[in-house]
């Protein structure tokens, strides 16, 4: 069986065509890779940033209660200085009373 010019010519091409739609596929699909490559990636990196900005917002967590921790001590503090210095007022007072009881005995 031998083909004509014309048949000759058709099958070639569907065998272009059929060649042409394999090579479009074939870029299709590692289009698609790269694709789910990038995307995967980009995932993969946006967990790492989001792991990272949680320890980093535990850290600031803990330090601003540490500066908390650190005024409140300072409140403290200064109260109980001027509670020493109202005490020391009183304590001078008294000495005073005491010594002025004294000279009227």
């Amino acid at each position: 069986v031998e083909l004509t010019g014309k048949e000759t010519q058709r099958q070639l091409e569907h065998w272009l065509l059929r060649l042409l739609a394999e090579e479009y596929l074939e870029e299709r699909l590692q289009a698609m890779k790269v694709a789910r490559l990038k995307r995967e990636t980009e995932e993969s990196l946006l967990r790492q940033v989001q792991k990272k900005l949680k320890t980093t917002e535990d850290k600031l967590q803990r330090i601003q209660q540490e500066i908390e921790e650190e005024n409140r001590r300072h409140v403290m503090a200064s109260q109980l200085q001027k509670l020493q210095m109202a005490e020391m007022g009183l304590n001078s007072r008294i000495t005073d009373a005491n010594s002025r009881l004294a000279v009227i005995d």
